[in-house]
């Protein structure tokens, strides 16, 4: 009866790997007929992409919960490999179901889509003209996808780019609607420049360690994507909104930032992990963002962040990073706080490119050393016997 079991088990496992191709099929079904949604009600559209692809990622999740906790209870299969294999997968379809409608899992099926049809495209021109061609494909794509994405989830008319704006102009138009003024042109341009690269940060170390396995271009920046959509790197930026709106205004400053220290809670967008005085990318950042924040009526939100900056400074020593004051400012140019961090990942792209194409340069894996420094001596005991 167990070895019929772990068949059907396995069979499951089976089943669950075609999900995958299944589901991203499906996206790159979507893309060659992009074009012809714009005739057809979106709102509709919208609710059968996250139908399909969430039942692609949710299915085998219910199969897996559905025998999981059989295979706890005492089938006899609690030393067989498969059950292991069961846990990592429910692990990681929890993780796409819970996340999809969270736009960074678009996103990141989205890039591998772009991985599939670009090495078709370029197959056979050379490894480094293939991979300068793939970075240039994912500079270009990242923008138009989260703006499609934003405005196809939104029930309106996704906006297609025009060789007469620039590239900030253009992101800025995908996303609202309309071109931007010249102002806001510039201020969320100096925005994507000046994240553009930071050396080794998170997601970056994570797609050169990536690239360094010899990975192509485009798995390298989904490992980056993986490490940016996590709320300890990619985050800053929303949270120091939400921060700003619960304050209410520049006179409630003073005693929230009391009650948060009170509290123990750190205070969104304040403490660099390698600047310890002011980010040298503030002080830009702070007056793009007062100009843009006058221009579309919402100097308050702005006077609450310049007075939030000052108390923190004051009570904490601790000073604004990068991302503190593009919260007001990507506000101001129309952006929706849950965009922020795929904004961040526009910004970010070139950077990635950029530190995976250097990469390739050396042929060494980066290996980082660690010491185990647990109990040692310890019993072997069986899966069975460890309840």
């Amino acid at each position: 009866m167990s070895v019929v079991v772990a068949n059907v088990l396995d069979g499951l496992l089976d089943i669950g790997l075609e999900l995958v191709p299944f589901s991203v099929g499906l996206v790159a079904e979507i893309v060659q007929v992009l074009g012809q949604l714009f005739a057809l009600d979106l709102q509709a559209v919208n609710v059968g992409l996250n139908v399909g692809l969430g039942f692609c990622f949710g299915f085998f999740e219910v199969v897996v919960e559905f025998f999981h906790p059989a295979v706890n209870v005492g089938l006899g299969l609690v030393d067989f490999p498969s059950q292991f294999v069961l846990i990592i997968f429910h692990g990681i379809f929890h993780v796409f179901s819970c996340l999809f409608h969270v736009f960074f899992c678009p996103l990141c099926a989205w890039v591998v889509v772009a991985g599939s049809y670009g090495k078709k495209a370029q197959k056979g021109k050379g490894k480094a003209f293939d991979a300068l061609a793939q970075g240039v494909r994912l500079l270009g794509l990242t923008p138009t996808i989260v703006a499609a994405w934003h405005r196809l989830r939104s029930g309106e008319k996704p906006v297609t780019p025009k060789k007469s704006l620039s590239f900030a102009a253009n992101f800025l138009a995908m996303v609202t609607g309309t071109p931007p003024e010249a102002s806001a042109e510039r201020a969320f341009d100096c925005g994507l420049i000046v994240r553009a690269d930071n050396e080794l940060n998170p997601s970056t170390f994570a797609a050169r360690v990536t690239a360094a396995t010899g990975a192509d271009v485009y798995g390298s920046v989904l490992a980056g994507l993986s490490a940016l959509a996590g709320p300890r790197h990619g985050w800053h930026t929303r949270n120091v909104l939400a921060a700003l709106e619960e304050i209410g205004g520049p006179d409630q400053v003073a005693g929230w930032v009391r009650d948060r220290l009170a509290q123990k809670k750190k205070v969104p967008g304040f403490g660099h992990v390698v600047y310890h005085g002011e980010d040298p990318r503030t002080g830009l950042l702070r007056g793009l963002a007062g100009e843009e924040c006058q221009r579309a009526g919402l100097w308050p939100l702005f006077r609450t962040a310049h007075e939030l900056e000052q108390v923190m400074i004051r009570e904490t020593g601790q000073h604004a990073i990068v991302d503190f004051y593009l919260a007001p400012l990507y506000r101001a140019v129309g952006i929706p706080a849950d965009l922020f961090t795929a904004v961040f990942a526009v910004s970010r792209m070139s950077g990635w490119v950029a530190h995976v194409l250097e990469q390739y340069g050396d042929e060494r894996l980066l290996r980082p050393r660690a010491e185990y420094i647990g109990p040692v001596d310890q019993e072997y005991r069986s899966l069975r016997r460890r309840r």
